[in-house]
């Protein structure tokens, strides 16, 4: 639960930053180092609190709602990140 709340603490830092602070736009992702460590690593949380989900759920029998919701946050990235990935 721990990082879905990582995640949710990141990602609105890298909302503002990305928005307000810097909209000037970027030739690459990589051309701001903050803007892109802040977004792996908000994506990096949410993917990895869901992962750890479906381990507390599959393996130890973890049946509570913020495990639930850890594991529906990680997927949402997922499925956002391939989403980005191919271009949609």
């Amino acid at each position: 639960m721990s990082l879905a709340i990582v995640f949710l603490v990141l990602f609105p830092i890298w909302i503002v930053y990305s928005s307000l602070l810097r909209p000037m736009p970027r030739p690459t992702f990589f051309s701001d180092p903050l803007q892109a460590c802040l977004l792996l690593s908000a994506a990096a949380a949410a993917i990895a609190g869901g992962l750890a989900g479906l381990y507390a759920c599959a393996f130890r029998r973890e049946r509570s709602i913020a495990v639930i919701l850890s594991i529906l946050l990680g997927a949402f990235v997922v499925y956002w990140t391939i989403g980005e990935l191919l271009g949609g």
